[in-house]
């Protein structure tokens, strides 16, 4: 408990290499664009803080180094092409907004509007497609114990809801594939063990 370790797997499960190994909690936060680092968040200082570790054919490549302290309660949400890091924070809200704002000085240019009409799952993650079209998060349509996807189309606005029931998915972090046909997330496959699921978004 409160104690947790980071690893790099090989795509095929060939091997497996201990990245981040400290007697703290280590939180993957994402690779670096160019794939020779991994951001990670941890409270080795009592703080939740940011670090970068280089990282070269799955290995480390020497001690971390922390680049900004106390970033509090984060859920990554990923790189930009050019770098920027963009997360959310806890708050006490459970629905999904949408709000334009302008890149070059990250000032908002309008009031952020709810994306869905559904109840969406407390603390859901919405996460983008990578051509910026289509938006998923999870909902609770029903009893406490249902919770499914919706994906919605940003031009048309028109949403989708998945026909699964994926009540044992946790609901931390929702990522696209590269090429937009699946999603991936972590759940129980059985009652006392975690799997990593990709969902088709069509089926």
């Amino acid at each position: 408990p409160g104690q947790s370790d980071i690893y790099v797997l090989a795509a095929d499960a060939s091997w497996e290499i201990p990245l981040v190994q400290h007697p703290a909690q280590d939180v993957v936060a994402g690779w670096a664009p160019d794939g020779r680092s991994i951001l990670f968040l941890s409270d080795r200082t009592g703080t939740w803080d940011a670090w970068l570790l280089p990282v070269a054919d799955g290995k480390p490549q020497g001690p971390p180094t922390r680049i900004r302290h106390n970033v509090g309660n984060v859920h990554p949400m990923g790189f930009t092409e050019k770098g920027a890091f963009f997360y959310g924070t806890s708050t006490s809200l459970s629905d999904v907004y949408i709000a334009p704002f302008d890149a070059a000085t990250g000032q908002l240019l309008g009031p952020p509007k709810p994306a869905t009409q559904h109840s969406v799952y407390a603390y859901s993650p919405a996460a983008w497609s990578r051509d910026g079209r289509s938006l998923a998060y999870i909902v609770q349509p029903g009893p406490y114990n249902i919770r499914t996807f919706v994906i919605r189309a940003v031009e048309t606005g028109q949403e989708r809801q998945l026909p699964k029931n994926f009540h044992r998915l946790f609901t931390n972090s929702v990522q696209w594939s590269a090429d937009g046909t699946s999603l991936l997330a972590a759940g129980f496959d059985t009652p006392n063990r975690q799997a990593i699921f990709r969902v088709d978004v069509q089926t």
